[in-house]
């Protein structure tokens, strides 16, 4: 039963990076080659506690790919940038809708300007 569990969250990974990061193929055979060798490396563990651990680290890995990574296709000149979102991204974009996000303005600078004598 475990050894499906294992399997099942493996191959969504994989699914998640390939989808993720279609457009990118460099990035895409990377994340594969990680995912690969996390799960090699780990094919010997016995230990089920250990296992049922890797087995949520891959399906946490599958959820943060599919709602954090954003492709961004350039235009060809250089000027436009759009984003690639899918499903998941945008379904969470239209709950959010509503809420804004505050960020502090940067702290005034400590420089002084030419002129200014020191006090």
């Amino acid at each position: 039963m475990l050894r499906i569990q294992v399997l099942g969250s493996y191959k969504h990974l994989l699914r998640a990076v390939r989808t993720s990061f279609a457009n990118d193929p460099l990035a895409r055979e990377r994340a594969t080659l990680r995912a690969r060798e996390v799960t090699r490396s780990r094919v010997s563990e016995a230990d089920e506690v250990k296992v049922k651990e890797y087995i949520l680290h891959a399906e946490q890995a599958t959820a943060f790919i599919r709602q954090n990574v954003v492709q961004v296709e350039v235009s060809e000149e250089g000027k436009k940038m759009e984003l690639k979102l899918n499903e998941n991204q945008k379904q969470s974009l239209r709950e959010n809708e509503n809420q804004h996000i505050y960020v502090e303005p940067p702290a005034p600078s400590r420089r002084r300007r030419k002129g200014e004598s020191k006090s």
